[in-house]
């Protein structure tokens, strides 16, 4: 059947009528009203500026965010229509509104770069974008202070998972290692995979001071800035190639091999292996590595392979013990 005899018309008075109430009730702040009648217009296909707009501020005003973030990538999508900066001032208004800073300030530095936005525009939304950085600065400044005083708190209260989490986000935050770094990094009571993770944090701020490190009953001072990172570690590529004769062969064992060496590095990371350690440490995750695929295990009567092995499953039990993967 023809989709053109299918479409429905308003009548000329039933739509005006449904325009002036709908702006009425938008103006008396009867949202919800409002909504159900701009709704009803734009299912007729009556979809101007003014109803658009109209039911973004009724929809913000409902508190209906993502159906109104729906509506606004839709109608900011043709750049050249006329009313495309109201579309996208509702639209940083609800970013504010939802707490969204960083999206709100990313979106405006990109909308500044239109060599021909309006003045007046243009003023406010470098308005918007300076409110939305001094709330983001304060909120991000309030979690910084929070995190380290739980941090230390989970320290205290030797909470090893809450540790993990606390890190990480003081990492992501790019903030400022903590003093106490320097004392957690030689304490016997922290777990190594934290320590790990406190020593890179010291690497991604660049730290340039010597750094003792303590773990698993050895000592030894780093650089951070000059320490290369685990992936770039000369170490383990030497033992890739060791057991790189594996890939080709048998491609699970490999990947089962690797993901031993890695958890085994990142745990012992910074104190990494000798030279003279790297062939027996290639040797003891191969073994490991047939036997757990085999699920069974054969005697090792050389001492040194066995020292290895204890060591690797040792590393792997705190690796697991908090990331469980």
């Amino acid at each position: 059947m023809n989709r053109e005899k299918n479409k429905v018309i308003l009548f000329p008075k039933w739509k005006e009528k449904l325009e002036v109430s709908s702006l009425q009730a938008l103006e008396e702040k009867n949202f919800k009203e409002a909504l159900t009648q701009f709704n009803e217009l734009l299912k007729y296909g009556e979809g101007t500026h003014e109803i658009i707009i109209g039911k973004l501020i009724c929809l913000i005003e409902l508190g209906q965010f993502e159906e109104a973030n729906d509506l606004c990538q839709l109608a900011m999508r043709d750049k050249s229509q006329e009313a495309y900066y109201h579309y996208v001032h509702i639209y940083l208004t609800l970013l504010l509104q939802t707490n969204r800073y960083e999206d709100l300030m990313e979106r405006v530095q990109k909308e500044l770069k239109d060599p021909n936005m309006p003045e007046v525009v243009k003023v406010q939304f470098q308005q918007l974008y300076e409110w939305s950085k001094q709330i983001h600065i304060g909120l991000r400044e309030e979690k910084i202070f929070q995190h380290r005083k739980d941090l230390r708190l989970a320290i205290r209260e030797n909470k090893v998972q809450s540790q993990w989490y606390l890190v990480n986000r003081l990492r992501q935050l790019h903030t400022k290692p903590m003093e106490d770094i320097y004392q957690w990094l030689q304490d016997p009571s922290i777990h190594p995979v934290i320590k790990t993770s406190l020593f890179q944090w010291l690497q991604d701020e660049q730290i340039s001071r010597t750094v003792s490190v303590s773990k698993l009953g050895h000592t030894k001072c780093f650089i951070p800035i000059k320490t290369p990172s685990l992936q770039e570690a000369p170490q383990r590529n030497k033992i890739l190639n060791h057991i790189s004769d594996i890939e080709q062969k048998n491609p699970s064992l490999y990947d089962m091999i690797k993901q031993l060496l890695e958890r085994y590095l990142f745990v012992t990371y910074p104190l990494l292996p000798n030279d003279e350690e790297l062939s027996f440490i290639a040797e003891a995750i191969r073994f490991l590595g047939h036997t757990y695929m085999n699920g069974q295990s054969s005697e090792v009567y050389e001492d040194k392979l066995l020292f290895y092995i204890n060591e690797i499953e040792t590393c792997e039990k705190l690796y697991l013990s908090i990331l469980d993967e």
